[in-house]
């Protein structure tokens, strides 16, 4: 676990000198995600966390380019203390992997698309009764498709709105734990608003 979380700014560096060299446009994000997890009966994106990574750039015209980038990101589910004294958190923290498509509709707007793989970090689900300790383990792994825009607000600072969801299931179905009843499986649903910084002139 240490050792995951340490390299993850040493490859965040690595990646933008790596970037900086070869001449493409590179550049960091930062913000807030709210999530969601679909199969768990509950609705709402009432899990807040943070994104954050950094991201390189290759323009493959003047209209479109492609993306690649590694990010931390918070995900899970929330559901808060209602007045039957139930409560359920789930956090799910991954380091992600997006590869995109850009779409430029100008010199402020583009669009994003693509898809992303992730790996679990850490997992932690509780209630009101405290750490649920006999839930079934989640996958390793999630692939995401991804979605999104970004607004240049100057050339080094931006906005991006980004919609993930999983493609398959982040743990699977199991019909002997009804816990908030998955029996379909669960799935990661994601909408992420961040600031960027781009570091090329």
């Amino acid at each position: 676990m240490n050792g995951k979380l340490f390299s993850f700014p040493v490859v965040l560096l690595l990646m933008s000198l790596y970037s900086s060299a070869q001449k493409f446009d590179a550049g960091i994000i930062a913000g807030i995600s709210t999530s969601q997890v679909d199969g768990d009966h509950l609705s709402g994106f009432n899990k807040a966390g943070v994104e954050v990574g950094a991201w390189v750039n290759r323009s493959l015209g003047n209209k479109i380019g492609i993306q690649f980038a590694i990010e931390f990101v918070q995900k899970g589910s929330r559901l808060p203390l209602n007045k039957d004294g139930v409560f359920y958190l789930m956090r799910l923290n991954y380091v992600e992997a997006p590869l995109l498509v850009n779409y430029s509709l100008g010199k402020k707007w583009n669009l994003e698309a693509g898809v992303a793989f992730a790996t679990l970090v850490s997992t932690y689900e509780e209630d009101q009764l405290g750490e649920i300790l006999n839930a079934p383990p989640f996958h390793r792994y999630d692939y995401l498709v991804a979605a999104g825009g970004n607004y240049h607000i100057s050339g080094h600072l931006g906005v991006n709105v980004r919609y993930t969801y999983s493609v398959t299931t982040i743990r699977p179905k199991n019909e002997n734990y009804n816990y908030f009843y998955f029996i379909g499986g669960q799935f990661n649903k994601v909408i992420a608003v961040c600031l960027t910084y781009r570091f090329n002139d």
